[in-house]
């Protein structure tokens, strides 16, 4: 995840959608233990890549993807993660011309 965020930030962003499709296949498949915090990170981070890249659709399944597993896991009173993911997803739906459903 960290090199995709290096290669994207390099301007490469089909090769960091690449690098983040595989490492959610790692994070997805069943030899690997599963850790929600760094799944709902991954979707969150492979969701932008797909903003930039102008595909706000996905961009919206894999941020509704990282709120489901976020909102699971914020009763411990972090949810500084949680309003990421809401900020971003406010974004996507504005990107799509969906305003009611930004704000």
């Amino acid at each position: 995840s960290d090199l995709a965020t290096t290669v994207g930030g390099l301007g490469d962003i089909k090769q960091q959608v690449a690098l983040l499709e595989r490492s959610l296949e790692v994070q997805t498949s069943k030899e690997y233990k599963h850790d929600s915090v760094l799944l709902a990170g991954t979707l969150g981070n492979l969701a932008c890549a797909y903003g930039r890249t102008g595909d706000f659709t996905k961009k919206v399944k894999l941020l509704q993807k990282a709120y489901s597993i976020e909102t699971s896991l914020s009763s411990n009173g972090d949810n500084f993660r949680l309003a990421l993911i809401l900020s971003n997803l406010g974004n996507a739906y504005r990107d799509l011309g969906d305003n009611a459903k930004s704000k």
